[in-house]
């Protein structure tokens, strides 16, 4: 102590903020043992980049070549530091390739910057959604102290991009909701040296994974601020999905200067962007906050119970807000499954939750067995929302605009939508099915058209399981009746649709989804359905040769296809 006392005052400060750190880095390794509770709790030690053939049960339809590509979190942990958010883990990428009736799996961690400094570091040095980056431990003391007191907005930015893939010709990106994406080799997963940002080439600090595909041109939904007034949505259209060609196309203020939503995701129709502000936001100040305070984007995160989800719409025309103030009660929405018009009526079918649903994505809560009382749950549900888009001024107030629109009925239950005397439209919702229902597909051929099926992964009782998928459903959203498939020995992931070539009817054709054994770390299956009946056709069983994880989203990429869409 006496030693401790000499030296200046500087000096002392310095080393006791970093005492703090280290203590805060074994406060992590020691609360952060595996659990068995959860596939997404599995760390991948070693990939499978050279890939391993598949055993066939079934058959594969010849028509059927190309390669399904998938993108999720695979290292949950860097030395024996771990990650504490879902939305965190080191992105691997997963790709089936499928050819006259065989398959070969191959897996392969994204080589970002990101990857690099942390395994380089043997921790955590980059931050995340939800966990804050140590400094480098072979910095300097004095470079440590610098590096925890850097305003986080000019910290090292990650390049992580574990969400989604998107690849519209030739050219394959991993995508994040940060303004970078990486490029790699649609065959091996082979990540390209070069990094791309859309900042480059366009005025926007953040970019959803989620974008929408009109033959050659893709669309996404974007932020951008400006040196004064609030930040905006932007959506940005990009010719050949190449980042190089973003344009800003519509814009619109968001609602709170401070505190702009959390979107993931956003809705699409041949005259409209749609977004739904629900009440997940994010405190812009708190983002300034150091990482040496444990503060990471998730703790900026506030959901605002009792505000109400505002519905923004946006020509397509003008890239202006309509006149069209539509509320609902709050909710919370990762994803859309479709959208369209009819009759001057905006249809938007959502996954909706009505409670703060990020929250519930902690690595911490996913860990507790599901018999722990204070384990956070939530159900996500398929919901239905109709914003008349037409002549408003002339409509009646305080009746239901819907009640002779037959797409707001489904079985005994309607959405509504009512014009207050001060003019704003208050809709409710109605539910399209009662599953619980998340990672939601559609034959892409019908999106942004009137539609009858969407698929998801679902789980047999979410109070018990939550997001341990361990099935898939068919929902039909014009009458509420459901058809299932399940395996209670594996994970399933969010079903692909891919049609068959001519085929007629809306559901003529194949679901993929990638199942994860869950007593079996190694193992894996690629399950081929047919989406009329729901009846398994094929399933090819893979041995990795490490730890198979979770994926979030994916693609099927065609083999002789020119275009590609979702």
């Amino acid at each position: 102590m006496a030693a401790a006392a000499g030296l200046p005052k500087t000096r002392r400060l310095v080393r006791f903020f970093c005492s703090i750190a280290g203590l805060a880095g074994n406060l992590r390794k020691m609360s952060a043992a595996d659990s068995p509770a959860s596939v997404w709790v599995r760390h991948c030690e070693q990939d499978t980049r050279d890939g391993v053939e598949g055993s066939v049960s079934g058959t594969i339809p010849r028509w059927l070549n190309g390669n399904l590509i998938r993108n999720g979190p695979g290292g949950k942990k860097v030395g024996e530091h771990h990650y504490n958010h879902l939305f965190d883990g080191l992105s691997l990428l997963h790709l089936v390739n499928i050819t006259d009736g065989k398959a070969k799996y191959i897996s392969r961690y994204l080589e970002s910057e990101t990857y690099k400094l942390n395994h380089r570091a043997n921790r955590i040095v980059v931050s995340e959604f939800g966990t804050a980056g140590v400094p480098d431990p072979c910095l300097s003391l004095f470079d440590k102290f610098s590096t925890y007191f850097k305003p986080a907005l000019t910290q090292k930015r990650t390049d992580n991009c574990l969400v989604n893939v998107m690849q519209v010709k030739d050219e394959l990106v991993a995508m994040t909701e940060l303004s970078t994406v990486r490029v790699v080799d649609p065959n091996t997963l082979e990540t390209k040296p070069e990094l791309v940002r859309y900042t480059d080439y366009v005025s926007v600090q953040r970019v959803t994974a989620h974008p929408h595909l009109e033959g050659n041109v893709a669309y996404n939904l974007a932020f951008s601020t400006g040196p004064s007034g609030p930040p905006k949505f932007a959506i940005i259209s990009l010719a050949d999905g190449k980042i190089q060609n973003s344009k800003i196309v519509a814009s619109v203020p968001c609602r709170w200067k401070f505190t702009p939503p959390y979107l993931h995701s956003f809705g699409i129709t041949d005259n409209f962007y749609i977004i739904a502000e629900t009440p997940m936001a994010i405190d812009a100040r708190l983002l300034a906050l150091p990482a040496f305070f444990g503060m990471s984007s998730f703790n900026a995160l506030r959901y605002f119970n009792g505000e109400k989800t505002k519905f923004r719409i946006m020509s397509r025309e003008t890239g202006e807000e309509i006149k069209v103030n539509a509320y609902a009660p709050g909710f919370f929405n990762f994803h859309y499954l479709n959208c369209y018009e009819k009759d001057d009526m905006l249809v938007i079918d959502v996954c909706a939750a009505d409670d703060n649903l990020i929250e519930y994505l902690k690595m911490e809560n996913i860990k507790k067995p599901a018999d722990d009382m204070s384990r956070k749950m939530c159900n996500v549900e398929p919901r239905r929302y109709i914003i008349p888009v037409g002549n408003l001024d002339s409509s009646p107030v305080n009746v239901d605009l819907l009640k002779d629109f037959p797409d707001a009925k489904i079985g005994e239950n309607r959405a509504t939508a009512v014009k207050e005397a001060n003019g704003e439209l208050m809709v409710t919702g109605v539910r399209l099915g009662e599953v619980f229902m998340e990672l939601p597909r559609i034959n892409y051929r019908y999106n942004k058209k009137q539609y009858t099926y969407a698929y998801g992964a679902s789980v047999s009782d979410y109070k018990l399981k939550m997001f341990d998928f361990d099935g898939i459903v068919k929902l039909n959203v014009t009458n509420g009746e459901t058809t299932f498939w399940q395996d209670q020995d594996y994970f399933s992931s969010e079903p692909v649709f891919v049609e068959t070539p001519g085929g007629v009817e809306e559901d003529d054709g194949v679901l993929l989804s990638i199942l994860i054994s869950k007593n079996k770390p190694k193992e894996l299956a690629l399950i081929v359905l047919n989406a009329q009946d729901m009846k398994e056709m094929a399933r090819v069983d893979f041995i990795a040769s490490g730890a198979v994880t979770s994926t979030f989203h994916g693609q099927f990429i065609a083999s002789k296809g020119e275009v590609h869409a979702y």
